[in-house]
């Protein structure tokens, strides 16, 4: 009688490269499961680019970018409970402007409603007739390419003015014309299957770091995982039956120690600046959405005033003086002064020149899965918001993609 082959060990150890959004979900996941886990993080703190940090120019603990959730990121959200986390539901009810260029002049303002269906075409002026070349879009499982060739003049109707192009601005991280159409569609359909509160937003309490990325640190040591900072990997460890590896790293950096995979290699911008005026008009609200000028979105938290840009590569060679006054205009313009002084109060501009990786065809066609039989190292686990998780690199994506990378490695025990 042959025998069966011996079946091999099972790994009861796991290294997790990387301490961003999909590495500290792969740890929670695993460690939860009765793992060994160690995580290794090349920065001083955990977070990678969801992170917080004193400024001295504005007083404040600044996020980096303001980093907003919808009802839409079940993941993401649960994630937050799992650890203790604090994001809150803003009202169905948030002020849209129209400006007529980057700190122009105002040409309209709504309110956008997000209480049904119904109320939110209403609001934003749409009837039956502007929703047919979206359900084209949804339904349509050939649709291939860039949005703008995929689907012309969807983008320059009232429906593409109002919803498309400030969603995929926001969502996808690229001008709408050049977003790969099939990861819009996928997109859009998971908004409508979550109904009027997939689009509600979610902002975190008191930061990013105290309302996420603390708690999570906090409930990985209390399970026992073991946190080194400042600890970069610089190569990959030889091959041990006992123990998996996961990169949760950028794609560059998981590129340089798996030379093999194909990884994204064109990047988008986005632009942050946070003002600190003297005091807040009473009333503001927290979120407000610009379309027609420099800003996408403006909020305000703890005494800061924040504006978002995405698809921001443009911006990046100004200088940050001129992106700082024109985004006080704006900002001025919007909330129709309220009682905002015309001198720039104290201000801080953050450019992350490579926010997110490219979300235009080509780039789609490069994200690797998690797992792959044909490279060299089949103990190697791959995590990140640029992996090939049918998402765009948000956190929604970076939690998949660690919960996606852990389960991977359970399945070898």
């Amino acid at each position: 009688m042959t025998a069966l082959p011996a079946r091999p060990p099972r790994p009861t150890r796991v290294l997790v490269a990387g301490a961003g959004i999909a590495g500290l979900v792969a740890a929670l996941d695993l460690a939860e499961a009765g793992l060994t886990v160690e995580l290794l993080e090349t920065a001083p703190q955990a977070g990678g680019r969801c992170r917080s940090f004193d400024d001295p120019v504005t007083g404040h603990r600044l996020d980096n970018g303001t980093h907003v959730l919808l009802g839409a990121n079940p993941a993401a959200l649960d994630f937050v409970r799992r650890v203790g986390g604090r994001f809150r539901e803003l009202p169905a009810i948030y002020p849209a402007v129209a400006l007529d260029g980057p700190g122009g002049e105002v040409t309209g303002r709504h309110e956008i409603r997000l209480g049904s269906p119904m109320q939110l075409m209403r609001s934003l002026g749409l009837g039956a007739g502007d929703l047919l070349g979206l359900a084209g879009l949804l339904l349509d499982g050939r649709v291939n390419g860039p949005l703008g060739t995929a689907r012309p003049g969807l983008l320059s109707r009232k429906l593409g003015q109002a919803v498309l192009a400030p969603l995929v601005r926001a969502a996808l991280n690229i001008d709408p014309a050049a977003a790969d159409a099939r990861l819009v569609a996928r997109m859009l359909r998971r908004l409508a299957l979550a109904g009027p509160r997939g689009f509600r937003l979610h902002l975190a309490e008191g930061g990013l770091d105290a309302a996420l990325i603390a708690p999570s640190v906090a409930r990985l040591r209390a399970l026992g995982v073991r946190l080194h900072p400042t600890t970069p990997l610089d190569r990959l460890p030889p091959p041990d039956p006992d123990r998996m590896i996961v990169l949760a790293l950028p794609p560059t950096a998981a590129h340089r120690l798996l030379p093999n995979i194909t990884v994204p290699r064109t990047s988008s911008a986005i632009l942050n600046i946070h003002y600190a005026p003297d005091q807040l008009p009473a009333g503001m609200p927290e979120a407000l959405m610009v379309t027609g000028g420099m800003a996408d979105w403006i909020f305000h938290r703890d005494g800061i005033l924040s504006i978002t840009t995405s698809a921001a590569d443009a911006l990046m060679d100004r200088p940050a003086e001129v992106l700082a006054a024109t985004g006080w205009a704006e900002i001025r313009t919007c909330l129709a002064m309220a009682g905002l002084p015309a001198a720039m109060p104290p201000v801080r501009v953050v450019k992350e020149k490579r926010a997110t990786m490219r979300h235009d065809p080509g780039g789609e066609a490069l994200r690797p899965g998690p797992v792959d039989r044909t490279r060299p190292r089949p103990d190697v686990v791959l995590a990140g918001d640029w992996t090939a998780t049918g998402l765009p690199a948000t956190i929604e994506g970076a939690v998949v993609s660690g919960q996606r990378a852990a389960a991977a490695v359970l399945r070898r025990r």
